[in-house]
């Protein structure tokens, strides 16, 4: 019975997340255009306004883009309304006002308004043919096609035409900075017009007027970088500015930059991809691997500055024939000027590790392998990296020789393109020494064995579903002195985890963990002794003068946690879970120590319990860079905590650490240290410590 209400309740739990969470991904997001002053052109500041009258008139949008949602182009012949990003007001007006704004603010006329009632020498005329935010999955822009006319109101004739079709890159996908690159768009072409009609105008005052003038702007060039509004409640609008340098990979991988104030004096050092608060000023960034770019930034206050790349990237991966990933060190230099920009090493991503960046200066690079110097005239390739380009390079090696075989980087697209299902399946065998106190709390148990794991990852990873499925079979054998070897290690771990991302860094999830184990379990000693265990029914049975006493059967105990809640993505390397929880333990045949009195150990059979509550988890994957080497420590932990809602029922918790240290190609040191506490089976916290060398070789990916 109470497994049917538990059963019912996770169901309703799971429902209504459900329903809060389709609640959750209808929520709108309103964006405007907003006259920015920062943007000001100060060299167009009249000291005399001209002695007109204008009236500016609303813009003029066909109806596919006049409308609340944000339109999306993601092929040549396809648009899309967003209907979670919408226009907060009509663009039309919106438009007018801005341009309206600099009018005024420029002092170009001695009036400008909107009025029809008033009398108006000139007519500002807008048209906006295309506005659509550029989707390419990769790569995203903003569009905008729009044309200005100055218009004679005595013979309602057009005088003055500014005409431009612009595609500015952006280098993220957010919305809001899609709306303030077109923001700025509208105001640097309003700077032409401006700039245009002036000129015009007093050429007509002159007597030099020489009809309409027709002005185009250049389709594809822009020379000024984007700025991003910051959020109103993240910094201090009086004193704060923000600064962005746009990534290719992730920004774990692509090396740090270091800024600079105005004065050459460090200011700090920062990671490309992040956002950096910063005071409003001019500052000197030195980007890329070994720092050797430079360029210069002014920040402004309540803005973010987005660098444009004058560089590249280049990812450089080592294959054999067998298309089996090779950790083969290969040194990069710059084709034209012959200089070192330093040593790589080909990576084993099926053993956790990650294809790092090289962020350089644009033109052609030479790799060269097995050490040998720039003038080499084998075991090398080239390579060109383009400005604001991520060049993917697959270098093929002999698995034995270690020689050059063949490079280039369409292979990268062919051997490695993307999916969004990935597995791995690596086996390892490892040589460990482990202490443990789970029998007495200040006895700790140290032994030496020797065991080998399955390792089984699988990952779908397409947003906004995330599904993981990982299983870990571990099965070792001890062999201590005075005690026949024996199965020591023997385990199951299955854990499955889906998460329905709804905001970058917030969703929902789901999540199924069973732990178990294949053999039975023993208590194996070097000396004869005593013991009773007594069963979940009361009965007692003797085991005199025995160094072996069964204390697990096969499969038992069981430990199933079932969870549903929401899902914080604190960084790309750690997340936070918080939500309702269910843990069952399947008992049979599962003695612990109960009690010692005098040579006799009493062991009692475990009854099997359900639990209900609240539980929150930390999951984390992160890598430690160590000084001075090309080596990263990685530290994966896990921790669970459930709080049952029976009041008699104290918390449970289990925390998982293991830390790895590559040494040598497939060899590694890793630590594992696992902590729990379940009152119901040890009155303190049991700590299960492992050292050990591991060798992993991947069985398939």
């Amino acid at each position: 019975m109470r497994l049917r209400i538990s059963v019912i309740l996770l169901l309703l739990t799971i429902l209504l997340l459900t329903a809060c969470s389709n609640a959750v991904i209808q929520t709108k997001k309103y964006y405007i255009l907003e006259y920015k002053p920062v943007k000001e052109n100060k060299d167009l500041i009249q000291k005399k306004p001209l002695d007109y009258s204008v009236r500016v008139l609303d813009a003029e949008i066909p109806r596919i883009y006049d409308k609340k949602q944000i339109v999306i182009k993601s092929s040549d012949n396809m648009i899309e309304y967003d209907t979670n990003n919408l226009w907060a007001d009509r663009v039309s007006p919106n438009i007018s006002t801005l341009i309206l704004t600099r009018l005024t603010r420029y002092n170009v006329f001695k009036q400008v308004f909107t009025d029809f009632q008033q009398k108006a020498d000139y007519e500002v005329v807008i048209k906006v043919n295309t506005l659509e935010f550029i989707d390419y999955n990769t790569r995203w822009a903003a569009h905008l096609n729009f044309e200005l006319y100055l218009r004679n109101t005595k013979d309602n004739q057009f005088v003055l035409r500014h005409f431009a079709d612009k595609n500015v890159e952006l280098y993220d996908d957010r919305i809001e900075l899609f709306v303030q690159t077109i923001n700025d768009m509208v105001m640097d072409e309003t700077d032409t017009f401006i700039q245009k009609t002036v000129k015009y105008l007093n050429n007509k005052q002159n007597g030099n007027g020489t009809g309409i003038e027709f002005v185009t702007a250049d389709s594809l060039s822009i020379e000024t970088d984007n700025y991003e509004e910051i959020d109103s409640t993240d910094f201090d609008f009086s004193s704060s500015g923000s600064l962005f340098v746009p990534i290719k990979t992730d920004p774990d991988y692509e090396p740090s930059y270091t800024i600079y104030d105005s004065n050459g004096k460090f200011v700090q050092n920062a990671q490309m991809g992040n956002d950096v608060l910063l005071d409003p000023g001019k500052y000197l960034l030195r980007i890329g691997s070994g720092e050797k770019i430079e360029k210069e930034i002014e920040v402004f206050p309540r803005y973010k500055t987005v660098v444009k790349p004058e560089w590249g990237w280049l990812t450089i991966n080592i294959v054999d024939q067998n298309r089996d990933e090779m950790d083969v060190r290969y040194e990069l230099f710059n084709l034209e000027t012959t200089e070192s920009f330093g040593t790589g090493v080909g990576v084993k991503e099926g053993l956790g590790q990650r294809v790092e960046a090289w962020v350089l200066p644009c033109g052609f690079y030479k790799v060269v392998l097995n050490n040998y110097p720039f003038s080499t005239y084998t075991d090398f390739a080239t390579i060109e990296v383009k400005r604001g380009e991520l060049e993917q390079m697959t270098v093929v090696v002999d698995n034995e020789s270690k020689k050059l075989l063949g490079a280039g980087k369409i292979l990268q697209d062919e051997l490695f393109a993307k999916s969004n299902l990935k597995n791995n399946l690596l086996l390892h065998f490892n040589a460990n020494l482990s202490f443990k106190n789970d029998v007495e709390e200040n006895k700790y148990d140290f032994s030496s064995f020797f065991n080998v794991q399955g390792d089984y990852k699988m990952v779908y990873d397409s947003d906004p579903h995330y599904f993981s499925l990982k299983m870990l079979v571990e099965e070792g054998v001890t062999k201590s002195s005075g005690i026949d070897m024996n199965f020591s290690m023997d385990k199951i771990d299955l854990k499955n985890t889906y998460v329905y991302t709804i905001f970058k860094f917030f969703g929902v999830y789901a999540r199924q963990d069973i732990n178990t184990h294949i053999l039975p379990e023993y208590i194996v000693d070097k000396e004869e002794r005593n013991f009773t265990k007594i069963n979940i029914d009361g009965i007692s049975t003797d085991y005199d003068n025995t160094k072996k006493l069964k204390v697990k059967s096969s499969f038992f105990p069981l430990v199933s946690k079932t969870g549903t809640g929401l899902n914080f993505r604190l960084n790309n390397n750690l997340s936070f879970r918080v939500g309702f929880g269910l843990r069952h333990d399947q008992n049979h045949e599962y003695y612990i120590l109960d009690n010692q009195v005098g040579d006799r150990y009493t062991f009692k059979e475990l009854k099997s319990t359900r639990q209900m509550g609240f539980e929150s988890s930390l999951y984390g994957n992160i890598p430690i860079p160590l000084p001075h080497t090309n080596s990263r420590l990685n530290w994966t932990t896990n921790f669970d905590l459930l709080k049952p809602i029976d009041n008699n029922s104290s918390i449970n918790m289990d925390w998982e650490n293991s830390l790895n240290l590559p040494l040598y190609k497939n060899i590694s040191l890793e630590y594992r240290m696992n902590m729990s506490y379940n009152k119901d089976v040890k009155d303190y916290v049991v700590v299960d410590g492992t050292t050990f060398i591991r060798f992993t070789t991947i069985i398939s990916r």
